[in-house]
């Protein structure tokens, strides 16, 4: 792909550097978001780009919707943002206190219904998508990574510290129940 375009890019942006990649529309086209130049949509055959989100921020790491229509990013400033795909709209804000500026993960969950977002501190949140409210802090010490796998029906999280030395240490996450949509509790 050639470079995104360079026209209102960060006044302090001197590389281009991919933060991360997102098939979308059967393969039809990548969506790239960028450290400085934003999140652009690229057509994998033309090689041109169809839409550009400028956030107006760092972007450490993305996240696209299952039905692709909406892309969270981790900002490195205040936490996490939710744009609307194709018009750029900022849909919702999930501030989380930031401590140590490293790239937090961000991840949809339970359908597309809630944001998992990594954290610095130990702390990682659920959001919901649609509301931007907080539902559920899971507590794992360190900076933490995480995963997300639905599988037989039940809805798993792993969360796992990263330059923890010693420290290093997984813990899984099991939803409670299905009427409990949004929760999960640890599994020893």
């Amino acid at each position: 792909m050639p470079s995104p375009p360079t026209e209102d890019i960060l006044p302090y942006a001197s590389e281009l550097l991919p933060r991360s990649l997102h098939f979308a529309e059967e393969g039809k086209v990548v969506i790239v978001s960028y450290l400085y130049h934003g999140i652009v949509c690229w057509n994998v055959s033309s090689k041109t780009w169809q839409w550009r989100i400028q956030t107006g921020t760092r972007i450490a790491r993305s996240a696209l919707s299952p039905d692709e229509k909406a892309i969270a990013i981790c900002n490195l400033m205040n936490g996490f943002a939710q744009y609307r795909v194709k018009t750029g709209e900022m849909l919702s804000q999930y501030p989380v206190e930031v401590v140590d500026n490293v790239p937090l993960p961000v991840l949809f969950i339970h359908e597309g219904r809630s944001l998992l977002c990594g954290s610095d501190r130990g702390e990682v949140t659920i959001f919901n998508a649609e509301t931007g409210s907080l539902v559920q802090v899971l507590q794992h010490p360190d900076v933490v990574q995480q995963a997300y796998r639905r599988a037989a029906g039940v809805d798993w999280i792993a969360t796992g510290t990263s330059e923890a030395g010693d420290r290093t240490s997984i813990i899984l996450w099991k939803r409670r129940s299905r009427k409990c949509r949004n929760s999960a509790v640890k599994i020893n």
